[in-house]
């Protein structure tokens, strides 16, 4: 590697994690995912202890990070970002999110190996596949969300809110909203047991009963108070429904929501956020984000919307190949096996040449 720009990390720095705060904190492409905070709790989950942080620098201060960690996909060492499943947004952290430095930091790695970078922006992805001949960019993932500076109910339909609206005014007595900003082992405790009387776990789509995930969430909360919150909705002082979800940067993104099954007549998701627009508005939260995954229950209140792309690049094109097939057949099942209440059929793993 002869770029002087670039400087490889394989363990976390005093200087670096201070370097690495001060970019988080002046960059306009900083978010949760990719601050320093977000990348411990990653380490200390899911026990990463060999990694490598690329880091670019201009004139002693750094402007670009990039942590990484090699593993298989799909049978295809490659570099990938650490961040796991619940990872809503990509872990590299670009001052001004420029091409070239993203293709110096990348070239640093890829001049011996395979990348797969997940959840990575429309524009950063379009760039790559215009450097890369040998590489694919699939859409992974639609984030709906509202625009708190406007009016957070405009795309509601009016026969919709006034449904809701009249539900919220008949138990109005009987119904109270808790913001809980500093989350601890009481709350988040409470949060699982509701979660396993939800209606998510009647239908196997739960994911607290895996205990690596309760490490998760708990590490989450415990490494990053005041910005993982939780906001409960009581009736008859009985919690019944939650959002588990990040606040950084005026952006609030949702990370996980569930309630008890007996509420369902309550319509417990849509009360909930009749409270929580209007609270968040109100907190000078400029984005609410509802998190990966196109719903007909999201549509409802917005159609707005950030693609998100899982981005291949190697040196060779025999696994370009393979992963250009394997996106294909994952393509064409979701297709087949697609799912009720679920729009994910329309755009998940489709190339991002058709999306012109």
């Amino acid at each position: 590697m002869n770029n002087k720009n670039i400087k490889l990390y394989l363990e976390l720095t005093s200087d670096l994690e201070t370097s690495w705060i001060d970019l988080w904190n002046k960059s306009d492409h900083a978010h949760f995912f990719n601050s320093l905070g977000f990348f411990k709790t990653c380490l200390n989950v899911y026990g990463i202890n060999d990694y490598i942080v690329v880091t670019y620098w201009q004139k002693k201060s750094l402007v670009g990070v990039l942590p990484l960690l090699k593993r298989k996909r799909y049978g295809i060492n490659s570099y990938s970002l650490p961040g796991g499943k619940f990872m809503e947004k990509s872990m590299m952290l670009i001052k001004d999110n420029s091409p070239k430095i993203i293709k110096e930091m990348i070239d640093a790695i890829l001049i011996s190996d395979n990348f797969f970078l997940s959840e990575t922006e429309f524009i950063v992805s379009k760039d790559m596949l215009n450097y890369y001949r040998n590489s694919l960019a699939a859409t992974i993932s639609h984030s709906l969300y509202i625009d708190l500076e406007k009016n957070p109910f405009e795309a509601l339909s009016k026969k919709n809110f006034n449904k809701i609206k009249n539900r919220i005014t008949k138990n109005n007595k009987f119904l109270k909203h808790e913001h809980i900003q500093i989350i601890d082992n009481v709350i988040l405790n409470l949060i699982f047991e509701i979660e396993q009387k939800s209606t998510k776990k009647l239908s196997g789509k739960e994911i607290f009963s895996k205990e690596i995930n309760r490490s998760y969430f708990k590490s989450l909360v415990k490494q990053n108070p005041g910005i993982i919150v939780a906001d409960l909705i009581y009736y008859k002082r009985e919690p019944f429904v939650y959002s588990l979800g990040i606040l950084s940067k005026h952006d609030y993104i949702a990370l996980h929501t569930a309630f008890l099954s007996e509420y369902k007549w309550i319509m417990p998701g849509k009360v909930l956020l009749f409270y929580m627009l209007p609270f968040y508005k109100n907190l000078g939260i400029k984005i609410f984000n509802f998190g990966r995954g196109d719903t007909n229950f999201k549509h409802e209140f917005t159609s707005k919307y950030v693609a998100q792309y899982d981005l291949y690049l190697s040196k060779h094109l025999i696994p370009i190949i393979w992963w250009r097939l394997i996106n294909y057949i994952r393509r064409l099942r979701i297709i087949i096996l697609k799912t009720l209440n679920s729009k994910d059929s329309e755009f998940l793993f489709r190339p991002l040449n058709y999306d012109k």
